[in-house]
């Protein structure tokens, strides 16, 4: 009877101690898998994917995320920098567009109104002789009108003949220059008789300024007008306080003492009179001579305008 509950006792033992162990090995391999599972959520809790345009960016943190967004906060604006300075440009590409079409539409509508051109390339005979000059496009016909080159034109023009551009004309041999106050010109010569720029009375009581007096029975002056001018205007009056019995008259002169015009005699009694277009012939030098029947300064020039 001791013997079977020995046996027994054992058994009862055995099986407690293996229904122990193997409920401490469930209980352990059931706390490992529970950890196991709470590992696996923290870490999925701290891995966060963002799914983009063909990207996929993982962060193994929070902080990772922040740091990341930051980055892309600074990538953003510079992006928006680019944009803003690509906007710019743009519109300052526009703009010069703009220019050159409005630029464009210029030039077409000047080429829709040129004028029709004819060159020809001729060459220069004077009386069969043939004379040395550049031929290419010597000729150019504008809408009907013809012109000729410069250098034709020049060897055209007798050798002694010289040409210049002035006051919007071509001037060829003398140039002729507008109407010139007489006495106000470079004077040659001069042998008795005054210039006198003050006032002076004819026997008319008529007052006159800028004057040419003689002085005693003859004088003359003589100016330069170098070839500018072809006519002369000129008044004459016996002064004030002159005797009835006294005469004056005077006589215009050009180069190499051509007369071109001689006064009729004058006294107290002849009205002022003016004579025009005396014919000077561009002469270089003009001299007028006065005479007088005494010695007394009796006779007056005035207005005296050279011209054209």
């Amino acid at each position: 009877m001791g013997g079977k509950m020995d046996k027994m006792n054992w058994k009862k033992i055995i099986i407690t101690v293996i229904s122990e162990i193997a409920a401490i090995v469930c209980a352990i391999y059931g706390g490992t898998q529970i950890q196991v599972n709470k590992m696996n959520n923290y870490l999925n809790s701290r891995i966060v994917n963002i799914a983009g345009d063909n990207n996929t960016i993982t962060i193994n943190d929070w902080k990772d995320l922040a740091d990341a967004y930051s980055d892309l906060q600074e990538e953003n604006a510079t992006l928006k920098q680019d944009n803003s300075t690509l906007k710019q440009q743009n519109e300052q590409y526009f703009s010069d567009y703009t220019e050159q079409k409005e630029l464009n539409e210029s030039l077409k509508s000047q080429v829709s109104g040129s004028p029709d051109l004819m060159f020809e390339s001729l060459g220069l005979s004077i009386d069969g002789e043939k004379i040395p000059v550049d031929t290419n496009n010597s000729i150019v016909n504008i809408n009907g009108r013809e012109y000729w080159s410069r250098e034709i034109a020049i060897k055209l023009l007798p050798e002694t003949e010289s040409y210049s551009k002035e006051d919007g004309n071509i001037n060829v041999g003398r140039v002729l220059a507008d109407k010139t106050d007489l006495f106000g010109l470079y004077v040659n010569s001069k042998n008795s008789g005054v210039l006198d720029n003050g006032v002076v009375k004819d026997s008319f009581n008529n007052s006159h300024a800028n004057v040419f007096i003689n002085n005693g029975l003859n004088s003359n002056i003589t100016f330069v007008l170098d070839g500018k001018y072809s006519k002369l205007k000129i008044s004459a009056v016996i002064r004030e306080g002159c005797r009835d019995s006294q005469t004056a008259s005077f006589t215009v002169k050009t180069d190499d003492g051509e007369v071109v015009y001689s006064s009729p005699a004058m006294n107290v009694k002849t009205e002022p009179y003016e004579v025009t277009d005396i014919p000077i012939n561009n002469c270089n030098l003009l001299t007028i001579e006065c005479s007088a029947d005494d010695s007394d300064w009796n006779l007056i020039l005035y207005d005296a305008v050279v011209y054209n």
